[in-house]
């Protein structure tokens, strides 16, 4: 199974770290994914945090109404059901499905 990247700056990023632990969906006990763990993922943070520091300098700046334009399902793990956006959350046990 893959592990799952940090989205930093507009792009999927491997993770510093070289370990994994397993994200496992409570309700099935299946292994759903695996994610970035250990010491090294300071350094993913670290990234993420001057990334978000640096747009955040442009994003304040942009008006309400243009900043709503990009919410529609930006991310691979939401989807729309219902006309609602859901995320990977809802399988993980933790949302009831609408």
């Amino acid at each position: 199974m893959r592990i799952l990247k940090n989205y930093i700056a507009g792009d999927w990023v491997a993770s510093f770290s070289d370990q994994s632990i397993d994200v496992v969906n409570p309700a099935l006990q299946e292994v759903r994914a695996k994610v970035p763990y250990g010491p090294e993922t300071k350094k993913d943070v670290a990234m993420a945090t001057e990334s978000a520091a640096n747009a955040f300098k442009e994003w304040r700046t942009v008006p309400v109404m243009k900043r709503v334009q990009v919410l529609p399902l930006p991310w691979p793990n939401f989807h729309l059901v219902d006309g609602k956006i859901v995320s990977l959350e809802i399988y993980m046990g933790k949302v009831n499905m609408p």
